[in-house]
């Protein structure tokens, strides 16, 4: 897969896609800090993000990822401190947090959702399911 520097991508408003050599970008944007570590990393598929994306601290460390489907959360996201201490773990659905976890500074556990069947989100979900069946 084709891996370039973020400054060489354009973005398309109109289309709202990011373009390369005047095309619709497909591969692995990057981006740095001065020094030249790595900040972060976007898969992009017909110039909209979808795949893994990835970030870090200045150390080195990683600070976090998820998964994207056509630019919406859809998988696993996670974010760890610049200790690489997991602070957020969470799994989405067409953009739909479906579990989230969240831990405070010393491990305790914060938030701990689950979509259940009576929040409105979950008849959201449902109907995109049902849409992304029927459009295949």
């Amino acid at each position: 897969m084709i891996r370039v520097k973020e400054e060489s991508l354009s973005y398309d408003e109109a289309n709202d896609i990011f373009m390369h050599q005047s095309r619709a970008f497909t591969g692995i944007s990057l981006s740095f800090f001065p020094s030249g570590e790595p900040v972060g990393e976007t898969e992009l598929r017909e110039g909209r993000t979808w795949g893994l994306e990835k970030a870090w601290h200045r150390s080195g460390i990683l600070a976090g990822e998820a998964e994207y489907v056509n630019c919406v959360l859809h998988g696993l996201a996670k974010e760890w401190n610049a200790s690489g201490v997991l602070i957020s773990s969470g799994e989405y659905e067409y953009g739909i947090a479906i579990r989230e976890e969240t831990w405070s500074e010393d491990g305790q556990l914060a938030k701990d959702y689950h979509l259940i069947a009576s929040d409105p989100d979950y008849e959201i979900l449902q109907g995109l399911k049902e849409e992304s069946t029927t459009n295949g």
